[in-house]
């Protein structure tokens, strides 16, 4: 998928804002979008740049590992499934795995049932 420009309020919560300098140095330009501020590419332009980039942020997530940080440079199309599974078990990020909460807020209780409970055979 190409991604030519991102919202910014996305990149905030997924990658905070102290590391907009490197969208920056990317070749990431801030504008106005039509749902807020937008970090627009440049374009090809700058692709050797951007290529130099992520080389730079992929070398200090592995040199400098954070608590998670190193997973978001995973590719989850090349990952197997026992890495998967090892990620999972020792509770790490999943890259490109969307955070849910799934967590009930109200639990609702069960309502009292108005059917009659069926017959065995041997009661009928």
């Amino acid at each position: 998928v190409k991604l030519h420009a991102m919202r910014r309020k996305v990149l905030e919560r997924t990658v905070g804002e102290s590391l907009f300098f490197t969208f920056e140095e990317a070749g990431f330009q801030e504008r106005k979008g039509e749902n807020g501020a937008v970090l627009q590419w440049v374009g090809p332009d700058g692709a050797q740049r951007l290529k130099a980039v992520l080389h730079e942020v992929q070398r200090a997530a592995a040199e400098y590992p954070l608590s998670g940080a190193e997973d978001l440079c995973l590719d989850p199309s090349t990952m197997s499934f026992e890495q998967v599974s090892q990620m999972v078990a020792k509770g790490r990020f999943l890259p490109g795995i969307l955070e849910v909460n799934d967590k009930v807020e109200e639990p609702v209780a069960a309502k009292e049932s108005q059917l009659e409970r069926p017959k065995k055979p041997w009661e009928k």
